[in-house]
């Protein structure tokens, strides 16, 4: 079980929709750029100079938590990157979310995300290195099969999200499709792991990788903030995603039914919650979208969530005869 970062209540509705099942969702919020327990992500920094096109050389930092606009977010160098590996990179469904903006000097098209895999199907098998990248200054977004014009422009925030499901990859800007195509083999690569933020090159042969360069070794890569960086293991719906881009709520048809009579606790809970009710004798769990996750009888006052992921969930509780007698949100951290 992966955990994620502590949820932010005071934004609950938003934060229910981002967190529901990620296998990672970090928020910077608590000035951790991997928070205890997350496992599978890796921060790495940009090391030494980098050369930048027309702009000479440039010593790197450190990849650090800073305020934008009363935020706090995750910035990156040229060659900074956030690494998920294959424990937590679902291959043949994953959706790559993150509020982003990116800057500073460079020409032509620059790294944005990469995924690195073994393609044993290649006519040479060998590592293969799968580069998204994104023209400057305009913004067009370009590589994993999806192409689009002056929508991801330089210096602005915008909302992030691609959905990958077994060959068909769909690329959102802003909470709007933006470019879609159904022909992708990303799933068909062995082991692949995901580069945030860099163009990332890696040799055929034994699978070592370093940061792209263009033929006279100027960089090729990006600065870039970014926020809410959320990696799940399913094509989230276009309805999620615009949900998460406009920090709104997805609809369900399960709703809260209050009963003082049924406590819940703890909330947030970790593997275990309690039901102190002896009507209650089986209970639902749904996520936020309103599929249902989970169904257990016979409680007994205590119902094991080690089978869900870390998120936000509404249990619904039913009695004896099968009537609803309360239905509450819950967090599983």
């Amino acid at each position: 079980m992966k955990k994620i970062f502590t949820l932010l209540l005071a934004s609950f509705a938003y934060v229910a929709i981002q967190a529901q099942d990620a296998q990672v969702y970090l928020t910077f919020e608590n000035d951790e750029i991997i928070p205890e327990g997350v496992t599978g992500v890796t921060n790495v920094n940009g090391s030494g100079d980098v050369v930048i096109k027309n702009d000479g050389t440039y010593a790197q930092s450190d990849n650090t938590i800073i305020d934008d606009g009363g935020e706090n977010v995750l910035f990156m160098d040229y060659h900074g990157y956030l690494k998920f590996d294959n424990t937590i990179f679902n291959k043949d469904a994953f959706t790559i979310i993150a509020d982003y903006k990116w800057y500073g000097n460079n020409i032509w098209w620059l790294g944005l995300h990469t995924i690195i895999g073994y393609d044993a199907e290649a006519e040479t098998p060998g590592y293969v290195s799968k580069q998204l990248q994104i023209k400057q200054p305009a913004g067009n977004v370009d590589g994993w099969g999806v192409s689009t014009s002056a929508l991801f422009t330089k210096d602005t925030y915008h909302h992030f999200a691609l959905t990958y499901d077994m060959g068909i990859i769909k690329l959102y800007i802003d909470g709007v499709e933006a470019a879609n195509n159904t022909d992708q083999t990303l799933h068909s690569l062995q082991n692949p792991e995901l580069y945030f933020g860099i163009k990332m090159n890696v040799d055929g042969a034994t699978g070592e990788v370093s940061p792209s360069l263009d033929g006279s070794s100027n960089c090729k890569s990006v600065k870039a903030n970014a926020d809410n960086v959320g990696l799940f293991n399913r094509a989230l719906t276009a309805q999620e995603v615009a949900a998460i881009a406009n920090k709104t709520s997805v609809p369900t048809d399960v709703e809260e039914v209050n009963n003082n009579t049924v406590k819940l606790y703890p909330n947030p809970c970790t593997d275990v919650l309690h039901i102190a009710s002896s009507e209650v004798v089986s209970v639902e769990v749904y996520n936020m979208a309103g599929s249902k996750l989970l169904a257990v009888r016979d409680v007994n006052g205590v119902v094991d969530m080690t089978a869900i992921v870390t998120g936000v969930y509404m249990v619904k509780m039913l009695n004896k005869q099968g009537e609803v007698i309360a239905v509450s949100k819950v967090v599983r951290k």
